[in-house]
């Protein structure tokens, strides 16, 4: 019975460590509410914050399946734990790869528009350096971040 006793105490302060952790990341993620615009450029002036992708909900789901990790492995559930973790992998790297094909459709439906407006500029007599500033100010969004790049 001792042996019984203190592996669920031990599995019950676990828990409890890692929701207090889940608590406490929750607590500083709901802290910082805003970040920069543009990671590798300068922003445009207009665009220099936006809010951020809802860190908290991010940090709740590590929360859960840490939570739920130290359960399985707990209830002696191994095998599960590496099962679960490839299901895991598996699907963060579809969704990841289903967010480059979506941003590179964006940028493939933007591009003539972009390439419109750089034309339009240098044929009214704009620098192609003024042009491409231009462009970092008015380009549509999908294609923004890539000519604020750019910008000289």
């Amino acid at each position: 019975m001792n042996g019984d006793g203190s592996a669920v105490w031990s599995t019950l302060a676990t828990v409890a460590g890692l929701a207090i952790l889940a608590l406490v990341l929750l607590v500083g993620a709901a802290a910082r509410t805003t970040v920069t615009a543009g990671s590798r450029a300068r922003p445009a002036p207009e665009r220099t914050r936006r809010p951020s992708r809802c860190p908290s909900r991010r940090t709740l789901g590590v929360a859960a399946v840490m939570v739920v990790a130290v359960a399985t492995v707990a209830a002696g559930g191994f095998v599960a734990l590496l099962v679960a973790a490839t299901v895991v992998a598996v699907m963060r790297r579809r969704r990841r790869s289903h967010r480059e094909a979506a941003r590179r459709k964006a940028i493939e439906a933007a591009l003539p528009d972009a390439i419109e407006l750089l034309v339009l500029c240098v044929h009214a007599g704009r620098s192609p350096t003024q042009a491409v500033v231009e462009l970092a100010r008015r380009a549509p969004p999908a294609v923004v971040d890539g000519f604020a790049a750019v910008e000289l």
